[in-house]
């Protein structure tokens, strides 16, 4: 019960870092961006269809659609994009017994529809974190698209999990590892 709290702690100040580093990125964006300037990611798709890293209205989880309110919105589906790591994850054993913590990024895309597709993992801390980031993750609903011009486009995330324990072990210091 203990870790779950902790855990539960640590994915919410996650989620502040993820909404502050968003709200980062849209304050940068304005309304009138140029799909030929630097949002095109070079060489990942054949044919017509980009895949972008900053759009007009960045993809969210799905929740909290009906609040009119677009910051609101936002903040819910944040929070909501939390409590769902945060049932879901499972802290790894070979990582809880060699008191391995540190964050694990996964990149995935968010398709046009909202479907999520291409995991990869970014940073591991190691011991399997890597892997049950990637695995909660593979596992969330479809979101919300990003949209460009009012069209839903693929957009390209990086999303990071904390992993941290709070049992009273010293904190192990890891490598970091980058794919």
């Amino acid at each position: 019960m203990k870790n779950k709290q902790s855990i539960y702690v640590f994915l919410l100040l996650l989620c502040t870092t993820v909404v502050y580093s968003q709200e980062v990125e849209e304050a940068e964006t304005t309304t009138d961006v140029q799909t030929e300037q630097v949002l095109q990611l070079q060489g990942e798709r054949e044919g017509s269809s980009r895949i972008f890293r900053v759009v007009e209205t960045m993809p969210q989880f799905s929740a909290c659609e009906d609040e009119l309110d677009k910051k609101e919105q936002k903040k819910c589906a944040d929070v909501a994009a939390i409590k769902f790591i945060y049932t879901n994850i499972k802290y790894p054993q070979v990582a809880r017994k060699n008191g391995t913590q540190g964050t694990a990024i996964v990149s995935f895309i968010v398709e046009a529809d909202g479907s999520l597709t291409n995991f990869e993992i970014l940073k591991d801390p190691g011991d399997g974190c890597g892997e049950e980031a990637k695995r909660v993750l593979e596992s969330m609903p479809n979101w919300i698209p990003g949209t460009q011009r009012g069209e839903g486009v693929a957009v390209k995330m990086n999303y990071p999990v904390q992993f941290r324990l709070e049992n009273g072990k010293k904190r192990k210091k890891t490598k970091r590892r980058y794919n």
